[in-house]
């Protein structure tokens, strides 16, 4: 549902689009925890909707890995605004692919958004200029007309291990597809067509689309040339439809968005001025280490090494796109390297670590559990990076969930509580949600996936 709507059986109104309010009365201040205690009490029922149904217009230009929910995060920041005001600058540490970016944009909002996958900015950065007033009917046109004029069969890129993933047709009018996004002159409407590239790379390489992971499609189910053709021509098509759903809502709105800032770099890393008279950072950081439960890298790498790097952000990783899992590795919780110390160093941080860390050497099962270790350290680091630049006061709205490693639940939740608390954030509540579908197994080699989420709100000065 929009924001600006309500389902009879809620008693939580929420705010514009366009910043104006329904029921005031409601809203008195200081009731941000019971409005929290209310989404737990009768979750919202667009919260517990899954898929293209939950993600209208532009939330939906890509299937993208553990995209949160955009009512849900839109719900919570609406109430957020009506107790802070809404001269707020919105930070997201972990980006993705900007569900959190277009909520804060449609609310006319300053936006900051990080991450360290170059595919994840692009995106972002596509959506940003949609906002800007691009338009991409001409440009739809103009590829479309390319595309069928272009007989040459020479392909346009070579990397590591290539033929694997695609067969010689599928080079062919992958790089023909290429040669006619490339033959737009404008670079912020070629950034929203290598989204649109991006997501036909995705279903219709030799790379499995019932995971995020690269795995090969068994031999009879290679994508034929007309299958290709109409998937490139239906996504383009969609794009178009997304960006008018999009421009009408937002035709309504009585100001415009500042234009976001969007920095590629691992978030420990990057910096950015604070802006607004209140901050409130809203994320949903890679749940456990990235080799094992959300290969972003991998979901990236194809396409990736597709789109020209002058059409790319700078890609943060020393090792840049050499293999599918040199965006991993360069992750949260992606190398063990020093894992021991970084598990001594979270659980010096955080009690409920060490009691957990406690538990697994009584088990005889830490050494199973040292990416987890690693992870939460570099998921600690990254927070304390944040915080130094969001400063007070602030709101942190953090949507994670627990799962099992090594036959042993992460509580995940109250760690990431614990953290914030030791940079002097105060917990107001948990929102609680239990995931309806998600794009990830319930189980993989090594232990229990998430079925669940919580989002913490906690606040600063």
């Amino acid at each position: 549902m929009d924001s600006d709507a309500q389902f009879e059986d809620n008693t939580v109104m929420t705010l514009n689009y366009n910043n104006s309010w329904k029921n005031e009365s409601v809203f008195q201040q200081g009731q941000l925890e019971a409005t929290l205690a209310a989404f737990n009490q009768d979750t919202p029922r667009n919260w517990l909707v899954s898929g293209e149904k939950s993600r209208h217009d532009l939330h939906g230009l890509i299937r993208y890995p553990a995209m949160m929910v955009p009512s849900m995060q839109g719900d919570i920041l609406d109430a957020i605004l009506r107790e802070v005001g809404t001269d707020v600058h919105v930070i997201d540490p972990f980006v993705g692919s900007g569900t959190v970016m277009t909520e804060a944009v449609r609310r006319g909002l300053e936006f900051t958004g990080i991450d360290i996958n170059p595919l994840a900015i692009l995106i972002c950065q596509a959506k940003s200029s949609v906002e800007a007033g691009n338009c991409l009917d001409s440009a739809v046109v103009q590829v479309l007309e390319a595309v069928k004029s272009d007989w040459s069969e020479v392909v346009e890129v070579d990397f590591h291990k290539r033929d694997k993933w695609f067969e010689p047709h599928q080079l062919i009018l992958f790089s023909r597809f290429r040669r006619a996004i490339l033959g737009i002159s404008d670079r912020a409407k070629r950034g929203c067509l290598w989204v649109v590239f991006a997501e036909t790379i995705r279903s219709c390489s030799r790379t499995r689309t019932s995971t995020y992971k690269l795995h090969k499609r068994p031999d009879g189910e290679v994508v034929s040339e007309k299958a290709i053709l109409d998937t490139f021509e239906r996504n383009l098509y969609s794009l178009l439809d997304r960006v008018a759903e999009y421009k009408a809502d937002r035709a309504l709105a009585l100001q415009s968005a500042p234009t976001p800032e969007l920095i590629c770099s691992a978030t420990e890393n990057a910096s950015f001025k604070r802006r607004g008279s209140h901050r409130v950072v809203i994320t949903s950081p890679p749940y456990g280490d990235n080799r094992t439960t959300i290969p972003y890298g991998q979901f990236s790498y194809l396409a990736l090494n597709w789109i020209p790097c002058s059409d790319l952000p700078k890609v943060p990783v020393s090792t840049g796109l050499a293999n599918p899992a040199a965006i991993d590795f360069a992750s949260l919780g992606g190398s063990l390297k020093d894992a021991q110390q970084k598990t001594e160093k979270i659980e010096a941080i955080s009690t409920t670590a060490k009691e957990f860390f406690e538990s697994a050497r009584a088990a005889k099962n830490e050494e199973k559990l040292r990416k987890v270790g690693a992870f939460l350290w570099d998921y600690y680091v990254a927070l304390k990076k944040v915080n130094e630049c969001v400063g007070t006061p602030s709101h942190w709205v953090i949507t994670s969930g627990n799962r099992t490693s090594a036959e042993t639940l992460v509580p995940f939740d109250l760690i990431g509580r614990e953290i914030i608390e030791s940079f002097g954030g105060k917990w107001i509540k948990n929102v609680e949600r239990r995931l309806p579908v998600k794009r990830m197994p319930s189980k993989n080699n090594r232990g229990d996936m998430i079925t669940t989420e919580s989002t913490l709100v906690a606040s600063f000065g």
